[in-house]
């Protein structure tokens, strides 16, 4: 665009011609300029809100124009939520753009009934917040949430999880990077919660990468999730945990109480404790390969690929690796521990040690040391 303006020779007596000319070319690039914006915004469809950054301002528009404009981007962002509560369709969009500090929590519940957002950019917890960078309360809509980096700054503060479920709705979580939270990257107390959490990236999430209470259907496949107390802290039921890789967590890489639990595909590996540790009854643990777990359980019966505990009608099948155990045994098998309880446990490369009482349900087609009863 610069190079329609000129500038006069040094010399020239005319040197107002040009300057004039380039008036003339300004103005006609403005009103191009104001032709280009009007479009944007008015492609910008009647179910979708974009905010992004604007040298420092964070600004909201949806169809009709400016929702909000502000140095804060909470307030920005919570201004459009709000405003989907208005809409009357099945799916509206908050889309953001650009990084954003966020100095306070994002309530998402005043939106409709389905709702989407979609970050590209990278949004960070503010010094001192404290709290959930988002949160969602019973009543709220049903969110599908895609993409964006997500700090939780835990340096700087003291709790707070990424995202907060505390309701009885249907919610995804999609291919997002959180990490640095005090809690964890996903939270939830709502035992009616379904939840989907699918190929997201938590790391370094003080408590664990997820810790859900919920008896919902969910499903938590495809994830990387690294560091932490847990990986997976899970203490409700009906879930599935698919195909995911969990590493370097200071005590399990998944932690299951309650009911009906399958857990399978992926890999637990360099946790500190047991890679897995079951207290759920009805719980399929199977094809998960358990890889170098229990290098600092302070108990032997820590120092596990597998431990159950007081578990019924529980399946352990095709369980391979290498970890640390108890009692001098080989290094070259896993084992499993069980304290009670109805299991099954077939075509595994696998040990069993069984702290109490006596084994029940079957044993069959295992290699390496089979089972020791204490």
């Amino acid at each position: 665009m610069n190079d329609r303006y000129t500038l006069p020779e040094k010399g020239d007596e005319n040197w107002h011609v040009p300057l004039n000319e380039n008036f003339e070319a300004i103005a006609s690039d403005i009103d191009s300029l104001e032709k280009s914006i009007e479009s944007t915004e008015s492609s910008i469809r009647g179910t979708d809100i974009v905010v992004f950054n604007d040298r420092g301002t964070t600004r909201a528009l949806d169809s009709g124009g400016e929702i909000d404009a502000s140095s804060d981007a909470a307030a920005v962002i919570t201004s459009a939520v709000s405003a989907l509560g208005d809409v009357d369709d099945h799916w509206t969009t908050v889309r953001l753009y650009g990084d954003m500090e966020i100095s306070e929590t994002i309530d998402l519940s005043p939106a409709g009934n389905w709702n989407k957002l979609i970050v590209d950019g990278k949004l960070t917890l503010a010094d001192g917040v404290n709290d959930h960078m988002f949160t969602l309360t019973d009543g709220a809509g049903w969110w599908q949430i895609y993409g964006g980096r997500f700090d939780g700054n835990r340096s700087n503060n003291t709790e707070g999880s990424c995202f907060r479920f505390d309701h009885s709705g249907v919610n995804r979580v999609f291919n997002c990077h959180v990490r640095d939270f005090p809690d964890a990257g996903v939270s939830e107390t709502n035992s009616g919660n379904m939840l989907w959490i699918e190929q997201c990236y938590f790391l370094d999430n003080e408590f664990a990468g997820i810790a859900l209470n919920s008896s919902g259907d969910t499903i938590i496949r495809g994830n990387q999730i690294g560091g932490g107390e847990y990986g997976l802290y899970l203490t409700g039921g009906n879930s599935t945990v698919a195909a995911n890789q969990i590493f370097l967590a200071r005590r399990n890489g998944i932690y299951a109480s309650g009911h009906n639990y399958t857990i399978t595909g992926g890999r637990v590996n360099h946790c500190g404790r047991a890679g897995i540790r079951v207290e759920a009854d009805r719980t399929v643990v199977t094809n998960i390969d358990l890889i170098s777990n229990g290098q600092s359980g302070s108990q032997d019966w820590h120092r596990v690929g597998v431990i159950h505990h007081d578990t019924e009608e529980s399946i352990v099948a095709n369980v391979i690796g290498n970890n640390e155990v108890m009692d001098g045994l080989p290094q070259t098998q896993n084992y499993v521990v069980w304290a009670g309880g109805d299991f099954n446990i077939y075509d595994n490369i696998i040990g069993v040690h069984e702290h109490e009482g006596a084994v029940a349900g079957s044993v069959g087609s295992n290699s390496g040391v089979g089972i020791t009863i204490e």
